[in-house]
């Protein structure tokens, strides 16, 4: 239901939910410098800090970030 809302609203929240072992962090879109993978994997490079690993493919952080302006 949450992330429901916030694809909804992509314009008013500039932050998408990330999923990673530790359960769902929320990641600001101007954060991402770009996204690598590996199979079923994608590491997600940020400013400021270590990339994210997580069990998802680049095509899911791909669909998560259309509409926030990020391409």
């Amino acid at each position: 239901m949450l992330l429901e809302n916030l694809e909804q609203n992509k314009e008013a929240f500039p932050n998408i939910a990330i999923p990673t072992l530790e359960g769902l962090e929320m990641v600001k879109v101007c954060d991402i410098l770009y996204v690598t993978g590996d199979s079923n994997y994608a590491n997600i490079h940020m400013r400021n800090r270590a990339p994210i690993l997580i069990s998802k493919t680049v095509k899911y952080i791909e669909e998560r970030l259309k509409g926030h302006k990020f391409f």
